[in-house]
């Protein structure tokens, strides 16, 4: 009866023993399984980072020349808006000099239309006196009466027509 007894230990510690081998040698499956799915899991996720950081340095490469192209744009435009500015202050200035020369050309125009009438005014009085030698007067008056008619005439054709 030890005997039967002792076989029968035997084979359950044997059944035991191979359930645990067999357990032993599941479980070392798995955890090799486990192993290549981390490996896995982690090459991708090294390839995901590595295309995410490619990705952001690409845009970070493109932002900067867009940076760069904008100041170059911007510098542009302050040159061309001084450039403008310079224009602007030499068109005032010229156009504040044509009006100085218009308002002198108007002042001149009116001195000579003074003297205009003034002469006129001495002709048709000379015209009237009888005893002095009249048609030397009348001479003289007519004379700068064409002179000052003549600069009067010069003086409009030479005043800007613009302003």
């Amino acid at each position: 009866m030890q005997i039967e007894q002792l076989t029968t230990e035997l084979a359950n510690e044997k059944s035991n023993s191979q359930k645990s081998e067999n357990g032993r040698a599941l479980l070392e499956r798995q955890n090799k399984e486990l192993k290549a799915k981390l490996a896995e899991i982690e090459t991708a996720q090294r390839t995901k980072v590595k295309a995410t950081i490619a990705t952001l340095e690409a845009k970070i490469a493109n932002l900067e020349e867009q940076l760069e192209n904008e100041g170059k744009e911007r510098l542009l435009q302050l040159k061309a808006n001084r450039k403008m500015d310079k224009k602007i202050k030499e068109l005032t200035m010229n156009i504040e000099d044509e009006r100085r020369h218009v308002d002198q050309h108007k002042e001149q125009m009116d001195k000579l239309n003074s003297r205009i009438k003034l002469l006129k005014r001495n002709l048709d009085e000379g015209e009237n006196v009888s005893n002095f030698d009249g048609s030397t007067m009348i001479y003289f008056f007519r004379s700068a009466l064409i002179f000052s008619t003549d600069k009067l005439i010069q003086r409009r054709v030479h005043i800007p027509r613009s302003i």
